[in-house]
């Protein structure tokens, strides 16, 4: 805008020196000023020329180096947008993992619960009891296997619970973390 501004200001201002008086050059040195005149407009129209063809050249070059700017930078955003879409993806597993784990743990608290409850029903004598119960030794030592195999399946249960609520912790922190660098690469995008 400034550019052409300016341009046709100076064609306005060089209008004036390319008119020609009424008519023909009187003498020869009215023809030698005019020519001297012609000659000077046209050194001053190719100067604003070059001066036009430089300035459009540093336009250019600015312009070249804003759309390499904007390339960079869209090639920034869709790098963080391609980031943010895998870490919506593992955050999307990880929920699933999560809800997966707390179901599993939900069922492994109902089973140990139920078998402290028949644990408790049995009461603390147990052993006693099939002393006193006058059976044969070999029925005896029969119930003894039974109840440490219960006895067995219940700490394997009560571990597999313990393991899965570890997992579940971890899970949830994972979560976590993913949440705070998703958001810091949003904010700084």
């Amino acid at each position: 805008m400034v550019l052409l501004f300016r341009s046709l200001l100076l064609c306005l201002c060089l209008l004036p020196s390319l008119g020609w008086t009424a008519g023909e050059p009187q003498t020869p040195e009215e023809a030698k000023q005019q020519i001297q005149a012609l000659q000077k407009d046209l050194q001053k129209l190719n100067s604003w020329l070059k001066d036009l063809k430089s300035e459009r050249s540093d336009v250019e070059k600015q312009l070249e180096g804003k759309e390499k700017d904007i390339q960079a930078l869209l090639k920034k955003i869709q790098e963080i947008q391609e980031s943010l879409k895998k870490g919506d993806e593992q955050l999307g597993e990880l929920r699933v993992q999560q809800r997966s784990l707390q179901l599993s743990i939900q069922q492994q608290n109902e089973q140990i619960a139920a078998q402290l409850r028949a644990v408790y029903r049995s009461g603390n004598e147990e052993s006693i009891k099939l002393l006193l119960n006058g059976n044969t030794s070999e029925e005896a030592q029969r119930l003894v296997q039974y109840n440490r195999y219960f006895s067995t399946a219940r700490q394997s249960l009560i571990n597999g619970f313990v393991n899965e609520v570890n997992d579940l912790s971890l899970v949830e922190n994972s979560i976590r973390s993913h949440r705070v660098s998703t958001s810091q690469r949003r904010n700084s995008a």
